[in-house]
Order: structure tokens, then C-alpha cells, then sequence
């Protein structure tokens, strides 16, 4: 176990901030992609295993599906096997999800908190999140786990390694649970909520696979060949954007269009609601397009579309996000169709007790 000196929160957050930009390396598209063969083998056998039930049952969850899944394939690759609980590490998930994005739209309101109980519940949830990124964090560290993990690749590069490692692998953690498995499993919803609507992009995955990748097999080698299907998952993001709003502190003075002052130290608060709609950046801004998505994104969108933030502070999970989504939805396009249940009242923040009807390929 690696020894850790107890220090303060704020001690070890501006060490994060210091070490932030080494800890990003190793979680960049190319180092993830060894992690591909894994998830394809793995989500396989998932949907093998399940199909037996899904074809009995013909109506279920599909984020209740889809979670396991989600979890499974984290724990494979990033997590090194590590032994979780899956119906309690998805509870606390979920909790902490739905109480974070309460909080965060409540800033809108007056008075700027949420109300009491509301408030205790959201210290107790990000304790066990916390308990829970600790558990994880300690096990990858351990000698239990393998020698030349995800983990121990970060720690190896810390400037305060002694100081710091805990925290760093905590947050590390925290940020790889929500965005690799939570984030994952709530976006492949929201796509097949709008594959149901838009049954033809169904068809339009079906044949990239087919034209990219003829044999059927997914690889790391030819999992980016599949841009149709990304661009598929980035308009969903767009749609389903979990996150209402980033927060952000100003590094300096600044002038917003020449009318708006900001001072060095200003919270600044990011509508991504608001921005994944602007009619003055996106085209037809309320339809579900992916072509939008096709090309390089370049400067239209730089800022403007932002699902994992942008930056040495955005998400760290977001290469390694993607491409298990992008992975997940090509062989569930390959396979089956979902399609969803008529009359039901669907809350795009919380995505619970969605029904979707399964039908094989």
C-alpha cells in the first residue's frame, strides 16, 4: 500500500492543480485504446448472457441495462478487476448524480441552496463517493493489484508523490466513475431514446460497421473508423448533457464584448444547456443531426460545445468514455433494435424507468 500523509483538503488540491496536467497523459485517446479488445470482449459476453432474458422478457430498463455494462467494462480496464458491489457502487452513483444536478439548478433560484434535508443528503452522498473513490484508489495502488496498472502509471510521474498521492487518486477515481461508466451508460440511453425516434441512424451505424469493418470483429485497430457512430454519441451529448453548467474561477481582469467587466476572482458559472442550443452556433439547434458532427470540429465549436469541459481541467475520463460508448452502440447496432414503449413521461435529468422493447437483428 503506498503510504500517504494526511494533509489538509486545501493543501492537496493546489498539489492537484500542480500534478493535473501529468495525470492527463495517460488517460489521451492513444493510451486508452489498449483498453478496446477488453470492452469489445466484454460487452460481447454481456450481451450474449442477456439475450436469452431480453428475448423472454421483451420490455425492460434500459439504463438499468445498460449500467452493469457500464460498470463491468471499467472495472476490467482502468480499475484492474478491482472487486466492487455492482448494485451498490450504481446506487451511490445515481444518488450522487441526481442530488449534484439538483444542486446545480437550484443556483437559480433564491435563496441559492437547496433546502435542509436536501443539503444533508448531498454531504452523505458525496461521503460514500468519496469512501467509494478512496476504496478504489487504494486497491489499484495495492500489491493485489497488477504491477503496471492505470494507476500506478499516474503516481509513477508525481512531483509530491508522497504528499499527495491519496488525494490524486481519489479524485483520479471520482472523475473516472462518472464520466467511464456513469456518464456512459446515461448517454447510450439517451441514443436509443432518439434511435427509437430516428430509426434510419439505426440503419446508417448498421452499414458504417458494415462498410468499415466488414469482418464484423472490433478491434483497437478499427474502432476509430467508426466517426458516423461517434458522431452519433456527440449529438447526444449534446441533447443529453447531464451537467447543466460548469463553475469557473476568472485568472484575471477581462472585458466580456466590450460591456461586461470581470475581475480577477469572479465564480463564473457556464450554461451548457443553454450553449449546447444557441441557434447562433448550431444549425437547427433543437433537431438530433450527427452529420453536424462529421467533420473536424475546429473553431466553430471550440467552447461552445463542451460535454467534458475543455482544458487541463476537463474531464479526465472523456477519451476512454467515448470510445466504450462508441464500442457499446456499434455492436448493440450490429445486433438488435430497442425500441421505445409509447405514453411514457421521460425526465431527460434522470432517465429513470425508461421502457424500451427489444427486438434481435
Amino acid at each position: 500500500m503506498v503510504e500517504t500523509k494526511n494533509i489538509p483538503l486545501d493543501e492537496a488540491m493546489e498539489l492537484w492543480k500542480k500534478d493535473r496536467r501529468d495525470v492527463l497523459n495517460p488517460m489521451m485517446g492513444p493510451n486508452v485504446k489498449e483498453y478496446a479488445d477488453i470492452i469489445v470482449k466484454n460487452s460481447t459476453n454481456y450481451f450474449q448472457k442477456k439475450e436469452s432474458e431480453l428475448e423472454k422478457e421483451k420490455i425492460f430498463s434500459i439504463l438499468e441495462f445498460l449500467y452493469p455494462l457500464a460498470l463491468s467494462n471499467l472495472q476490467k480496464t482502468i480499475f484492474d478487476n478491482v472487486p466492487l458491489n455492482a448494485a451498490d457502487t450504481i446506487s451511490s452513483v445515481e444518488e450522487y448524480m441526481n442530488i449534484t444536478t439538483a444542486y446545480q439548478l437550484s443556483i437559480l433560484k433564491l435563496p441559492w441552496r437547496l433546502p435542509m434535508p436536501a443539503r444533508f443528503r448531498r454531504f452523505k452522498v458525496a461521503k460514500k463517493m468519496a469512501q467509494l473513490s478512496d476504496f478504489i484508489a487504494e486497491y489499484c495502488l495495492s500489491s493485489e493489484s497488477s504491477g503496471d496498472n492505470f494507476f500506478k502509471k499516474i503516481a509513477s510521474p508525481m512531483k509530491n508523490p508522497d504528499e499527495s498521492a491519496r488525494i490524486h487518486m481519489r479524485l483520479v477515481a471520482f472523475g473516472i466513475i462518472v464520466a467511464g461508466f456513469a456518464s456512459v451508460a446515461r448517454a447510450l440511453t439517451v441514443a436509443c431514446l432518439y434511435l427509437s425516434r430516428y430509426p434510419l441512424i439505426w440503419d446508417k451505424i448498421y452499414a458504417e460497421i458494415n462498410d468499415k469493418i466488414p469482418d464484423g470483429n472490433i478491434t483497437s485497430q478499427n474502432v476509430s473508423l467508426l466517426s458516423y457512430t461517434r458522431a452519433v454519441l456527440l449529438e447526444t451529448f449534446r441533447h443529453g448533457n447531464r451537467i447543466p453548467f460548469l463553475f469557473r474561477t476568472a485568472i484575471a481582469n477581462h472585458k466580456i464584448d466590450g460591456q461586461y467587466d470581470v475581475k480577477k476572482g469572479d465564480q463564473m458559472i457556464i450554461p451548457l444547456c443553454y450553449l449546447d442550443h444557441m441557434p447562433a452556433y448550431w444549425e437547427n439547434s433543437e433537431g438530433f443531426n450527427p452529420d453536424r458532427f462529421l467533420n473536424p470540429l475546429g473553431e466553430r465549436y471550440n467552447y461552445v460545445f463542451l460535454p467534458f469541459s475543455i482544458g487541463p481541467r476537463g474531464c479526465l475520463g472523456r477519451h476512454f468514455a467515448l470510445m466504450q460508448a462508441s464500442i457499446i452502440l456499434a455492436i448493440m447496432a450490429k445486433r438488435y433494435r430497442f425500441w421505445l414503449i409509447p405514453n411514457q413521461k421521460i425526465n431527460i435529468q434522470r432517465l429513470e424507468n425508461i421502457s424500451m422493447e427489444f427486438n434481435k437483428i
